[in-house]
């Protein structure tokens, strides 16, 4: 995997028409059959994947991308994966929720 994007910050719109920024890195196998989006600063509070919020809030920054800047780094075909990332806290590892996005 080769790093296309590092801490792209991007902004997007949720679903009740509040804004929001976050950070994204976009990694992608040589071929650009295969890529991973990590979003940090995507949800402040604690990851879990059924949070209906958490999932509400990934599809819309991942429909953002799409139609934003995604398409000039990815192939159409790519197969995506999306992590949201928890930053580290004081005693805690950073951890990553998988998504059930994909382009």
């Amino acid at each position: 995997m080769n790093l296309k994007r590092s801490a792209h910050e991007i902004e997007f719109r949720d679903g009740h028409g509040q804004d929001h920024t976050l950070q994204v890195d976009v990694w992608a196998d040589v071929g650009g059959v295969r890529a991973v989006l990590v979003m940090r600063n995507l949800h402040p509070g604690e990851l879990r994947l059924h949070d209906p919020e958490l999932l509400e809030r990934a599809q819309a920054a991942f429909q953002a991308m799409t139609q934003d800047w995604l398409p000039y780094l990815l192939r159409p075909e790519a197969e995506v994966i999306v992590l949201v990332l928890r930053p580290p806290q004081e005693n805690r590892k950073a951890r990553a929720v998988v998504l059930p996005l994909s382009a």
